[in-house]
C-alpha cells in the first residue's frame, strides 16, 4: 500500500540520502538555495553563461 502524504520520516530520508551524496555543505546551500535565504556567487564567466543560455 503507497502513503498517500509524505511525513516528516520521508523528509527526513530524503536529507540523509543528499548528504551522502553531495555532502553536508552542499546539502545545506541546496537547501539555503531552494528556500531562497541563499545568496548565489558567481564568476563573471559564469555570468556570461547565463546570459548566453
Amino acid at each position: 500500500m503507497k502513503k498517500e502524504q509524505p511525513d516528516y520520516s520521508d523528509l527526513q530520508h530524503s536529507v540523509d540520502t543528499l548528504i551522502r551524496k553531495f555532502g553536508l555543505v552542499k546539502t545545506i546551500e541546496v537547501i539555503n538555495n531552494l528556500s531562497g535565504n541563499a545568496q548565489l556567487k558567481s564568476s563573471d564567466t559564469q555570468k556570461v553563461k547565463l546570459l548566453v543560455l
